[in-house]
């Protein structure tokens, strides 16, 4: 086919070419229409400071994903949802239907994004998200911590009390001391003894032998209390070690979680919307697109079948001529007329034919002699 067929085909379909895009464009433009506006604002989270800092939980190199994937599962979860919707009074679905969350590039900083049909929901909402979000994150560490604190604090209380009750049960305020008293107490006797032997006072040496016996006696009894007074020093020992610990990791926690804040990390845009004229500009031309793709495609089955059609048509009167009858108007054999009456019409034709295209013979008058 050429141009000029398919310019005669656009022009015997033109009103399938023009009606179907433009209904197309009147119910995509009636929905933009009875959409209602939309609403949206973002708000950047800068977490440099939060990750591979001397007080942050995320570190390594895998810190910045990490980070990432908790922030994602966090502001998205139904903790933060549901504390979001208690606090503006907005539903949760409606907020997870509205909330995107990403990564900015391949840092750490995180973007939240939140679309309304009501301007006024959306700057609450992402500030609710986002405090929750933070606080979620970087506040269990601080109660964690807080908690372990308090824990070895106990365990060190504890050790001191069992310290001061062993001390009171048998009366000595610090066993080792005593012991190393008495013991010191002990060898300044025996060497006196000795000393006395040396010099021949024999009576004097054997006096001293009595509070040499009450000494080594009194020394025995430290053992027992030794023993146990070692055990509890060694466990107030881990007891002081781990409460130093905590500490150390409460201080961390409480400093994430001051670098988290959201009033120092956050900055969010003002609210913008989306409106119908934008709607229309982005509905509009795809609708029209498919329906001129549509018509297109109607006009081409149509033509289609017209076309077989008179291919049908043609064929039935190609076999009416070859019988010798006349074609009706579909093609048919003329209705009223039989093969005999149809056979000698036809050889009719045909002699009429063979005599139109037979040259004649004329006579010739003979020629007179001179």
């Amino acid at each position: 086919m050429e141009l000029i067929d398919y310019l005669h085909i656009a022009r015997r379909r033109l009103w399938i070419l023009i009606l179907i895009p433009l209904l197309a464009v009147c119910a995509a433009a009636a929905l933009a229409l009875a959409t209602p506006a939309k609403y949206t604002a973002t708000a950047t989270v800068s977490t440099t400071g939060l990750v591979t800092g001397s007080a942050s939980q995320f570190t390594g190199t895998q810190a910045v994903n990490q980070f990432v994937a908790a922030f994602n599962a966090t502001s998205t979860g139904p903790a933060v949802l549901a504390e979001a919707a208690k606090q503006t009074g907005v539903p949760a679905k409606q907020i997870s239907a509205g909330l995107v969350v990403q990564q900015r590039g391949a840092s750490s900083d995180m973007s939240l994004t939140f679309t309304s049909d009501r301007a006024s929901n959306v700057i609450p909402v992402l500030t609710a998200v986002e405090n929750n979000t933070l606080q979620s994150m970087f506040s269990p560490p601080v109660e964690l911590t807080k908690k372990q604190l308090e824990i070895t604090q106990g365990a060190v209380a504890a050790a001191n009390n069992a310290l001061t009750g062993l001390g009171d049960k048998y009366g000595i305020t610090d066993p080792a001391i005593a012991y190393q008293a008495e013991l010191d107490r002990l060898n300044g006797l025996e060497q006196r003894q000795a000393s006395l032997n040396a010099t021949g006072n024999t009576g004097a040496a054997q006096a001293m032998q009595l509070a040499i016996d009450n000494a080594k006696a009194k020394l025995a009894t430290y053992g027992p209390v030794l023993s146990q007074y070692n055990n509890l020093i060694a466990q107030r020992q881990a007891a002081v070690s781990d409460l130093t610990a905590a500490r150390q990791a409460y201080r961390l926690a409480l400093a994430e979680r001051d670098a988290a804040d959201p009033k120092n990390i956050t900055f969010i845009t003002a609210v913008t919307s989306e409106g119908r004229a934008r709607t229309l500009m982005h509905t509009v031309p795809p609708a029209l697109a498919a329906g001129i793709f549509l018509a297109a495609g109607l006009v081409f089955m149509l033509e289609l079948l017209s076309g077989s059609d008179r291919s049908a048509a043609r064929s039935r009167s190609r076999d009416a001529d070859s019988a010798g009858q006349p074609a009706g108007p579909g093609g048919e054999p003329a209705a009223g007329l039989s093969e005999s009456s149809a056979a000698p019409a036809a050889a009719g034709v045909d002699d009429n034919r063979s005599q139109r295209t037979r040259p004649r013979w004329r006579p010739t008058a003979p020629r007179s002699s001179d």
